[in-house]
């Protein structure tokens, strides 16, 4: 999945269909806990990307709140990586 927004997002630049994998992907993370636990903040990061980048900024924060909530279920969650997201979130509050 992530390979496949990467292809979507970053090459392509086929917004509604990173929206669509991304949907698909958390779908199928929220019916599996053992992939909620580790993917579903960085799934909900990819959504909040995708609408970011096409002008959602109010949905954008939206999911990056409900990411940085869900890293807490991921233990191997770099500072890094909760620093990262927080800068995400932090940019859609400039529009």
């Amino acid at each position: 999945c992530m390979e496949l927004h990467s292809y979507y997002y970053n090459l392509k630049q086929d917004f509604p269909e990173a929206l669509r994998v991304n949907h698909d992907a958390l779908r199928l993370a929220e019916t599996n806990p053992a992939v909620a636990d580790q993917y579903l903040w960085n799934i909900q990061s990819n959504l909040g990307q995708v609408n970011f980048r096409i002008g959602r900024y109010a949905e954008a924060a939206t999911i990056y709140r409900v990411a940085y909530a869900n890293m807490a279920r991921n233990p191997k969650v770099l500072r890094s990586q909760r620093i990262y997201l927080l800068q995400l979130l932090s940019e859609t509050y400039l529009y």
